[in-house]
């Protein structure tokens, strides 16, 4: 918290604010994830078993804290910090033995966002939105394998950093007091995606089989429910 605070102090100096909103958001966000997906996919065609695709980078949660406040009329500046994850899955098992494939990715994202309100109906605020920031990626392959009683595993950890932009619409509720509803829609594009590197050595980075860079595309809608509390 005391990281966040801080860099909103950062990207928006010498303001003083009129009114200051903190929210927590949560919804459904969408991947695009087709370098992971090909990565998966030739990672299945180097096991000896028809091994299955159970899950492959679906959407799933997304969960962000904001803390934001007003600097001219229709104008808000601060900070969001973020979190979401999503993966693929792969499973094989017979009367000889089984195989599993976890291939987990997550992301924190630290940005600067801004809102415009579009609306001056007071009752249901429409503001146009955007943030621009970082997204700290993660990526965990785990394998698991017992043939004819014979148990094997083997763990790699990956770690990359992206720079995005998510421009979306925000409609906004009060409720009782300072108490406030919030519906967004959103897109997050990667504008700059880092090679995945590997944790135990900076110098090597993730590559599929023609030896191209595999990154993480955490692209896709954003569509989440959140509360306010403006002082």
């Amino acid at each position: 918290m005391k990281k966040l605070i801080l860099f909103v102090a950062i990207i928006v100096p010498g303001y003083c604010f009129a009114q200051v909103s903190v929210s927590f958001s949560t919804g459904l966000a969408g991947f695009k994830m087709e370098e992971m997906k090909n990565h998966q996919m030739e990672l299945q065609a180097q096991f000896p078993t028809d091994v299955k695709i159970i899950e492959s980078f679906p959407s799933f949660w997304f969960y962000e804290l904001s803390i934001i406040g007003e600097v001219a009329d229709r104008v808000r500046v601060g900070g969001a910090l973020g979190f979401t994850s999503t993966g693929g899955r792969m499973h094989y098992r017979d009367y000889s033995g089984a195989i599993e494939c976890n291939q987990l990715t997550t992301a924190w994202t630290l940005a600067a966002q801004v809102d415009l309100l579009l609306t001056a109906n007071k009752k249901w605020p429409v503001y146009f939105t955007c943030k621009n920031g970082l997204a700290f990626g993660r990526y965990d392959l785990s394998i698991t394998a017992e043939l004819n009683n014979t148990p094997d595993s083997d763990n790699l950890k990956f770690h990359s950093t992206n720079f995005f932009i998510e421009p979306g619409l925000m409609m906004s509720k009060p409720i009782v007091g300072i108490l406030s509803a919030n519906l967004m829609a959103g897109y997050n594009a990667s504008l700059y995606k880092g090679n995945q590197k590997f944790d135990d050595n900076d110098d090597l980075y993730l590559q599929d089989n023609s030896g191209k860079p595999i990154t993480l595309d955490w692209s896709g809608f954003r569509l989440g429910v959140g509360l306010s509390l403006t002082f």
